[in-house]
């Protein structure tokens, strides 16, 4: 991702200079995932190849630009998780795009919706024809909506290795849970065990576009890229939501209890644009959330899957298309535009560019007060 973020500053934005008194922003490449595969502050467990001190000398040292003063302006693009970087680097950056999640006020927290945190959290890359801007912006209402007939009603294709509980306990019980099918269609389950990657992705990216809902369980991390191919597919998705405290109260989570929040998690999400909270897509406008915990009737929010959605499909022009709609208004901003007949369109990098202007512009009224 941070490859195709760095070709699209260099082929598609035009304000590019070298002149660093003319620079707002100064953007550094970084692969911190060559150095660093750290998921503990403890620096006598992390998993580095390099200590912060050889990364301060080889490679921050060498930023002619980057001070005190600067820092706040140099774009750090990261070729991986956020939570993979040197605890030490993580402290120091104060901008940076990352697949997430976003971590950087307040020390380890992103601070609250008003905070001006310059962590961002970017979409995963599909490379496909399919699912570039040009080709989501040809598709018709009908295509998104009921008039196109699908072929299953729920898919799943996760893996399942033994830590994820979750989904073993899903894939373990989905007879029983589901039945053969939701509201008269089919369902579509495939357990990819302890295979991470898809089998095959063509078949896979057909399912989706085949299908009426897609369920999402946690995986290692807050989000995952299977979301994005779902939501660019067509297919609502489905997860299971988690009440969240602190500043993050009223953002659920769908990844565990208290921890990634939807806005620090997805992309140019609501409560991530300081001082506007109605700024940044509402992922709740076209995801179906079901208690994780259950409740009513539901003794879990696996056992909700099956009558939610049935109460869904028997009104499909209604609360269904509503979806749809709200999912077909945002899915092209998940998209990368790699090709000529993309230009122009808007997408995941003008979203970028977009998010990135609206921390600038609060970072400088903020100087200019102080």
């Amino acid at each position: 991702v941070d490859i195709v973020v760095l070709q699209s500053f260099l082929h598609n934005y035009d304000r590019l200079t070298t002149d660093p008194n003319e620079a707002d922003l100064f953007v550094v490449p970084y692969p911190h995932k060559s150095h660093c595969m750290c998921k503990q502050e403890d620096h006598a467990k992390i998993m580095c190849k390099y200590d912060f001190a050889y990364i301060q000398e080889h490679i921050l040292g060498k930023l002619a630009y980057l001070n005190d003063t600067s820092n706040a302006r140099h774009l750090f693009v990261l070729g991986s998780d956020w939570d993979l970087a040197n605890p030490p680097f993580r402290r120091m950056a104060k901008l940076q795009l990352s697949l997430g999640p976003a971590a950087a006020c307040r020390k380890w927290n992103q601070g609250g919706p008003d905070d001006n945190c310059g962590s961002f959290v970017i979409p995963y890359v599909n490379t496909g024809s399919d699912f570039q801007p040009g080709a989501i912006s040809r598709r018709t209402s009908d295509w998104w909506t009921s008039t196109r007939p699908r072929q299953y009603s729920l898919t799943a294709i996760m893996g399942s290795p033994n830590h994820l509980e979750m989904r073993n306990e899903f894939f373990d019980n989905w007879k029983t849970l589901l039945g053969t099918s939701i509201g008269g269609l089919p369902v579509y389950i495939t357990n990819n065990g302890n295979d991470r990657n898809l089998r095959r992705h063509d078949v896979a990216m057909d399912v989706y576009r085949n299908s009426t809902f897609c369920l999402i369980l946690a995986g290692d991390d807050c989000g995952q890229k299977r979301f994005f191919d779902v939501a660019m597919s067509g297919c609502v998705p489905v997860v299971l939501a988690y009440n969240v405290s602190d500043d993050d109260h009223g953002y659920p989570s769908w990844f565990k209890r208290n921890t990634c929040s939807i806005r620090r998690a997805y992309p140019f999400a609501r409560g991530t644009f300081a001082n506007d909270r109605k700024a940044g897509i509402d992922y709740t406008s076209f995801v179906v959330q079901i208690d994780a915990e259950g409740g009513g009737k539901c003794s879990s929010g696996l056992e909700c899957i099956k009558p939610t959605l049935e109460r869904l499909m028997a009104s499909p022009t209604t609360e269904l298309d509503r979806l749809r709609t709200n999912l077909a208004q945002h899915a092209q901003l998940f998209s990368y535009g790699m090709n000529d007949e993309s230009t122009g369109e808007p997408d995941a990098f003008s979203s970028t560019v977009v998010t990135i202007r609206h921390y600038l512009n609060v970072l400088r009224r903020g100087e200019k007060q102080g």
